[in-house]
């Protein structure tokens, strides 16, 4: 899984307040051409440690190094602001940021207790909500006017994990160890997804929808339970969906597994012979990296039978293990090897498709952390090593 900015934490939803709608003109090289285009960097900015993954607005780009938050310009990385939220005799660690209600949410895990600070997104100026003991907040995650956030507890004997979405508090699960954890929420048709991470209910795919009653989690209990779940095995990646109807997950020892999202059915699957990982859904497809340095691409509704092939496939220049980003009619990988890569989303018309465009991210033998990349405007970004870096889409 990728980096140690932490997978449940880089993979922000791709499209945010940044993603007005993209459509790349003036592509150099057809699909199955032999030559690509070259992807340029537009800028890039070198942290003193691992940066968080990033989160863009129409003008800014949000991340965190450390306890310090920053922002810097969209257009040319240029710093706008930097707020160093270190405590005396504490170690504070800001994660990656949220939009929420027109602010900038950066969780904080600080000794044993968490809270969030959050940001004018044009000044840097904020307030706090904490730290609370035994508490730590999640990046959130919007769509649609939407917000979902995880918060995690634990203390001795104890680890619960909640939702807060639509104006409810679910449970994600309680248990009698002391770790708790969930991926990033996905979010659609007005219904929110999460992957648990630990316990019992370790790689558990669970659904809330607030247009139906609120079921207690247990009797007398103020959460309301999941509105359905479906127990996987195996590593797992966060959730996927474009609209709702199908929610995808990389189970990586078991692919591809696909599920009605109004019901929780397993709707259909693919099982390879080797890891996946990082995934993604969008335009009718589900777009799956992998170990194998492919790139497999879907029907997301299925092909009418349990098991399903995909409809195109690439070879990518090295491991994909970030999620596929999709810019438009475009559909970009970031891989292990120091390698950006873009391809037609619908394919090339062949089995096997050539990429359109090809940038170089870092020394291939460098990359020990990375994040998902992110689609603002005409760049695409993504944090890696001691850097966030820009790049332009063809």
């Amino acid at each position: 899984m990728a980096g140690t900015t932490g997978r449940s934490i880089a993979r922000a939803a791709t499209c945010v307040l940044a993603c007005a709608a993209f459509a790349p003109t003036g592509v150099s090289a057809a699909s199955g051409s032999a030559t690509p285009a070259v992807m340029h960097r537009a800028w890039s900015v070198t942290t003193s440690s691992p940066p968080s993954g990033p989160v863009a607005t129409q003008t800014a780009v949000f991340f965190s190094v450390g306890s310090r938050a920053r922002a810097v310009a969209l257009s040319n990385g240029h710093a706008l602001w930097s707020v160093n939220h270190a405590m005396a005799n504490e170690d504070v660690f800001v994660n990656t940021p949220g939009l929420s209600g027109g602010k900038v949410v950066f969780p904080v895990a600080l000794t044993g207790r968490g809270g969030k600070f959050m940001h004018d997104p044009n000044t840097g100026s904020f307030t706090t909500l904490g730290p609370y003991l035994h508490r730590v907040y999640d990046q959130p995650v919007t769509r649609n006017g939407l917000v979902a956030a995880i918060t995690r507890a634990y203390g001795s004997g104890y680890s619960a994990v909640t939702l807060n979405f639509a104006g409810r508090s679910w449970l994600v699960y309680a248990d009698t160890i002391g770790r708790s954890g969930a991926g990033l929420p996905a979010i659609a048709d007005g219904r929110a997804y999460v992957v648990a991470e630990y316990g019992p209910a370790a790689g558990q795919l669970e659904a809330f929808d607030p247009a139906k009653p609120c079921v207690p989690a247990s009797p007398g209990s103020a959460l309301c339970a999941p509105t359905w779940f479906h127990k996987m095995s195996g590593l797992f990646s966060p959730p996927t969906t474009s609209d709702g109807r199908r929610v995808a997950v990389s189970t990586r020892l078991n692919g591809v597994q696909v599920f009605n999202g109004n019901t929780g059915a397993l709707v259909w699957s693919f099982d390879p012979t080797t890891y996946t990982d990082g995934i993604t859904s969008g335009l009718g497809r589900v777009f799956v990296g992998a170990s194998d340095s492919k790139l497999r691409v879907f029907n997301e509704l299925g092909c009418g039978h349990p098991t399903c092939k995909p409809l195109w496939t690439a070879d990518t220049p090295g491991v994909v293990d970030a999620a596929p980003v999709l810019a438009g009619d475009r559909v970009i990988v970031a891989t292990r090897q120091g390698k950006i890569v873009e391809y037609d989303a619908n394919g090339c018309g062949k089995f096997v498709c050539a990429p359109l465009a090809v940038g170089q991210i870092a020394n291939p033998h460098s990359i020990d952390s990375m994040s998902d990349p992110i689609v603002a405007g005409n760049l695409v970004l993504l944090s890696i090593e001691n850097q966030i870096v820009a790049f332009k889409i063809v």
